[in-house]
């Protein structure tokens, strides 16, 4: 993230929600994660512009990673991308629990401490 800029991360409170929380199947049909969160980043460019771009935090096994949502084709049960995701391992149905369960711990704790 550039020095004149910032990022922020959105949750949903509940799990599955809109996007967090649905399982992510990417170009090539594998379930690859679970939306962890949504990150909003804000930049200006040299001439004073404003940049903007909305990024899928994506939870995998051991691994969370960004996509675009220019990388999104398609959101509905699941939420599909237009892209392989390399970086992740398929997840079977109990990874897709398991992680679920952790997001929504994650997000139970979150809200408990505001």
């Amino acid at each position: 993230m550039p020095p004149d800029g910032f990022e922020t991360e959105m949750y949903e409170m509940e799990v599955p929600g809109k996007l967090v929380g649905k399982e992510i199947i990417d170009a090539d049909a594998r379930r690859i994660g679970i939306c962890h969160s949504i990150k909003l980043r804000v930049s200006t460019g040299k001439k004073g512009e404003l940049h903007h771009g909305m990024l899928l935090v994506i939870k995998g096994l051991d691994i969370e990673f960004d996509m675009t949502m220019d990388d999104v084709d398609i959101i509905g049960n699941v939420i599909k991308l237009k892209v392989p995701a390399r970086q992740a391992d398929e997840l079977d149905v109990r990874d897709v629990i398991r992680i679920q369960e952790e997001i929504a711990g994650e997000i139970r704790s979150r809200a408990s401490k505001v």
